[in-house]
C-alpha cells in the first residue's frame, strides 16, 4: 500500500499508532473475556491465561518505545493508559471475584480496592522510568507483579493450586 493510500484512511502517523493501540486493547479484552468466561477453567488457569494474553501483548512494547511515546507523543502514551484504565477494572475485577467464589482468593479481600491497587501498581511499574530502574521488560514486570500481588491474596489452597499450574504457565509464556 502506498503512503498516499494509507493517508486516505489515517490523517497522520499518530492516528495510525492510535488505531494500533485501540486494536491491541480491544484484542486483549476480547481474549481475556473468552478466558474468564470458560467454565472449564479454574481460577488459577484463568490467572495463567491473563499472564499469557497480556504478557504476549506487552512483549511487543519495549521500554524504549514506551519512553519515546511518553517523550515525543504524550497523547499516544496517554491513550495506552486510557486503554489500561478501561481494561484492568473489567478483566481484573472479574478475575478477583471468580477467585473469591472458588475459594482461591481470601474472602475478606475487597475486589474494588484490589482492582484499583493493581491498576495503580501496573501504571507505576510499566512507566518508562520504572522499567529503566528495574531493567525489566513490560512482560517480565507483569509476571513478577502477578507473583507478588497474588502471593498476598491467595489462600493456602489457592497457593497450592497456583503452584501446580504455574510451571505450565511459565513454560507456555517462555515459548
Amino acid at each position: 500500500m502506498s503512503k498516499k493510500t494509507l493517508y486516505v484512511h489515517f490523517r497522520s502517523k499518530d492516528a495510525i499508532i492510535g488505531a494500533i493501540i485501540d486494536e491491541i486493547g480491544a484484542t486483549i479484552r476480547t481474549r481475556m473475556d473468552v478466558v474468564l468466561s470458560d467454565p472449564k477453567l479454574t481460577f488459577t488457569q484463568k490467572l495463567c491465561g491473563l499472564n499469557e494474553v497480556v504478557g504476549s501483548n506487552l512483549a511487543k512494547a519495549s521500554p524504549g518505545m514506551l519512553h519515546d511515546l511518553q517523550r515525543f507523543a504524550p497523547a499516544l502514551y496517554q491513550k495506552i493508559d486510557d486503554v489500561r484504565q478501561r481494561n484492568v477494572p473489567h478483566v481484573f475485577g472479574r478475575l478477583i471475584r471468580a477467585g473469591i467464589a472458588e475459594g482461591m482468593v481470601r474472602p475478606e479481600i475487597d475486589p474494588g480496592f484490589a482492582v484499583e491497587f493493581w491498576l495503580q501498581a501496573m501504571r507505576g511499574l510499566t512507566h518508562p522510568t520504572a522499567l529503566d530502574r528495574t531493567q525489566l521488560s513490560p512482560s517480565q514486570t507483569l509476571e513478577k507483579a502477578i507473583k507478588l500481588f497474588f502471593g498476598g491474596l491467595l489462600t493456602a489452597a489457592g497457593h497450592r493450586d497456583y503452584e501446580k499450574h504455574s510451571a505450565a504457565c511459565e513454560k507456555r509464556s517462555a515459548s
